[in-house]
C-alpha cells in the first residue's frame, strides 16, 4: 500500500499533498500548490497523482506541444 506524503507547511501537516516543488524540496497541498505556482512560477512543481484531471483545481493547467500537463 502507497503512503500518503503530507504538506510540508506547518499548518497544513495533516493535509495529503498533492505535489512537489524540486526547487524547495518541499511536498504541497492543493492551497500551497495554487500561491506556490502564483508566486514562484518559475519553480518546477510535480505533480504527485498519474491523474490529475481534477487534482488542480483552480490552477491554470499548461499542455505543451503533445498536449501533456507541463506540471
Amino acid at each position: 500500500m502507497e503512503v500518503q506524503k503530507k504538506c510540508s507547511h506547518k499548518k497544513h501537516s495533516e493535509i495529503n499533498a498533492i505535489s512537489y516543488c524540486s526547487e524547495c524540496n518541499l511536498y504541497l497541498c492543493n492551497k500551497c500548490t495554487n500561491n506556490h505556482v502564483e508566486y514562484l512560477e518559475d519553480h518546477n512543481i510535480i505533480n504527485l497523482y498519474k491523474n490529475n484531471q481534477e487534482i488542480f483545481t483552480g490552477l491554470y493547467q499548461e499542455l505543451n506541444h503533445k498536449n501533456e500537463l507541463l506540471f
